[in-house]
C-alpha cells in the first residue's frame, strides 16, 4: 500500500517527453561545445551582473530607498510578539494588545497506522481518502540564463 517500492525504469524512447528532453540537452551541449568562447563570455557577464546585483540590492535595502530598477514597494512594522511577552510579562502583554493562540496540528504514527491498514482494521473507504502514494524523483536543475 504505502510501503517503499523499487522504482520502475523504462527505456527513454518509451516516454516521448523524456526523449525530447534528452535531445534538447544534447543540442544545448553541442551548441556550447561549438561556441565555447561565446558561452564563456556570456557566463562571465552573467556572473558580473549577478555580483553587482547583490551588492546594489544590499546597499539599497540598507539605505531604505528606491534607486533605478530597485523599487521599494512597501514598508511595514513587524512586532516580535514572543520577545514582547518575554520583555514585559503576561499581564502587561495582554494590556498592550497581546494574545496567544492555540494551533491544532494533526499527526499520526505512520508505522502504527499502516500496520492497522495491513491488518484490515481501518475501513478501505477511509484508507482511500487519507492515504496517498507519493514518489520522489531526482532533481534535474533548470538551465538558467539571465
Amino acid at each position: 500500500m504505502a510501503t517503499k517500492r523499487s522504482p520502475v525504469s523504462v527505456p527513454v524512447d518509451q516516454v516521448i517527453e523524456v526523449m525530447e528532453f534528452v535531445e534538447a540537452q544534447d543540442e544545448l551541449e553541442q551548441f556550447i561545445a561549438n561556441n565555447q568562447d561565446l558561452y564563456d563570455e556570456l557566463c562571465r557577464l552573467a556572473q558580473e551582473r549577478n555580483t553587482r546585483l547583490e551588492a546594489a540590492d544590499k546597499v539599497v535595502r540598507a539605505a531604505g530607498v528606491s534607486a533605478g530598477p530597485f523599487n521599494k514597494i512597501s514598508e511595514s512594522k513587524k512586532i516580535n510578539a514572543e520577545k514582547l511577552y518575554e520583555e514585559i510579562g503576561a499581564e502587561d502583554f495582554v494590556k498592550v494588545g497581546g494574545y496567544t493562540e492555540t494551533v491544532t496540528a494533526y499527526k499520526v504514527d505512520r508505522e502504527r497506522f499502516l500496520s492497522l491498514v495491513r491488518a484490515s482494521q481501518v475501513p478501505q473507504e477511509i484508507v482511500e481518502v487519507v492515504v496517498k502514494d507519493t514518489a520522489s524523483y531526482a532533481n534535474i536543475p533548470r538551465y538558467v540564463l539571465p
